[in-house]
């Protein structure tokens, strides 16, 4: 994986993960769709896709460790 993409995908994980922390797992759901269809305005839908399969592959290796 393009070590770019890779960073981007943790940080959106990270953030992800704070806004749960902070306003429970609805809220950040609802936050992370509207953002994910705000990416796919801006670099299109196979970007936002590539996003969430970098962002899934790096939480299923985190959880394998």
């Amino acid at each position: 994986m393009d070590y770019m993409k890779e960073c981007e995908a943790r940080e959106w994980i990270t953030r992800y993960r704070k806004k749960v922390r902070e306003e429970g797992t609805g809220e950040a759901m609802d936050w992370w769709t509207r953002t994910l269809a705000d990416i796919a305005k801006k670099r299109g839908q196979k970007a936002a896709d590539q996003l969430r399969v970098n962002m899934n592959r790096l939480k299923n290796v985190n959880r394998k460790l």
